[in-house]
């Protein structure tokens, strides 16, 4: 039996369908994110797939609209991750969360992972896929529990810093200046 929830983020120039399904042994989360980037119209499908404890196991996102592309990333309980033919991506090793920057799901990793940890700032290397050029670095970020349901999170390579705001399952409802969520609207 499956536990499914819908979510719709509204962002600078895009608007996405997310969804999120809890099986007893993985979560299967995803989204499609329709919106315009470089004065280009854009779609995006991705899907992670993480273990019972929110760690990653795999990640595919596909580019909808020309041109076409896609990337498909797995990572194995020692944090090293090998491409769609198993080729193992070194510079990736130690990356233990993924960030993609059209969507605020990504953010909600870290905190649904570390839980009670998130008292205290955490550092965390993250393979960030920057939409829609598909490049994958790893970069640095940090996380701190402000509130109950409030997180300072920081990119130490840019210095950008942001206080999220979470609903009951860990999901981002408000990214000041660039997400907000619309469905379910923020009241519920």
């Amino acid at each position: 039996m499956n536990n499914t929830l819908t979510r719709i983020w509204k962002g600078k120039q895009s608007l996405e369908m997310f969804y999120l399904e809890e099986y007893q042994s993985q979560t299967i989360a995803g989204g499609i994110v329709c919106g315009s980037a470089n004065d280009r119209n854009a779609a995006v499908k991705y899907q992670v797939t993480l273990d019972n404890r929110w760690r990653i196991k795999t990640l595919k996102i596909y580019q909808l609209t020309k041109p076409y592309k896609f990337l498909i990333l797995s990572a194995d309980y020692y944090k090293r991750w090998f491409d769609i033919n198993n080729r193992h991506l070194p510079e990736l090793d130690g990356c233990v969360d993924i960030d993609i920057s059209v969507t605020p799901f990504t953010n909600s990793l870290p905190i649904n992972r570390l839980g009670e940890e998130l008292n205290e700032t955490q550092s965390l290397k993250v393979v960030y896929i920057k939409v829609p050029e598909f490049s994958v670095l790893p970069v640095l970020q940090r996380y701190t529990r402000i509130a109950e349901r409030s997180y300072c999170y920081e990119n130490e390579h840019t210095g950008f810093r942001s206080d999220l705001m979470v609903d009951e399952q860990g999901l981002v409802v408000t990214y000041p200046e660039l997400f907000e969520r619309i469905y379910p609207d923020a009241a519920n």
